[in-house]
């Protein structure tokens, strides 16, 4: 663990993005609040926070986008990785699946742009 936060610091510091991912790119929010309501609003629920039918079911509660103080701190790297490949590849949980197979990158970063807007 130790081991980790050394490295975060180390890649803030220099201005490496620590997932190094992408870098944030802009996105469409329209777009990305269409794709919300398709893929992510059943767990998220449809104003982003956390509270969707399907979510209710879960072990762990979806992320509340709407939360400034929880998300403002999350990179777009992150929400991109979290998105692409699943809630495990950045520490989260896995039961947030993975849609690189079903969303292109720029549908993701439209799916960003739409959670940024969320929580200002």
């Amino acid at each position: 663990m130790r081991a980790m936060i050394f490295s975060l610091c180390v890649a803030l510091s220099l201005g490496v993005p620590f997932f190094g991912v992408v870098k944030a790119q802009g996105g469409d929010v329209q777009a990305g609040a269409e794709l919300h309501k398709q893929e992510c609003q059943r767990c998220h629920g449809p104003e982003g926070k956390g509270d969707g039918p399907a979510g209710k079911l879960l072990k762990a509660t979806p992320a509340d986008w709407t939360d400034p103080e929880r998300m403002g701190p999350v990179t777009d790297d992150t929400l991109f990785k979290a998105i692409k490949e699943g809630g495990k590849a950045v520490e989260l949980s896995g039961q947030m699946p993975e849609f690189g197979s079903k969303l292109s990158d720029d549908e993701i970063h439209n799916l960003i742009a739409f959670v940024r807007s969320l929580s200002k």
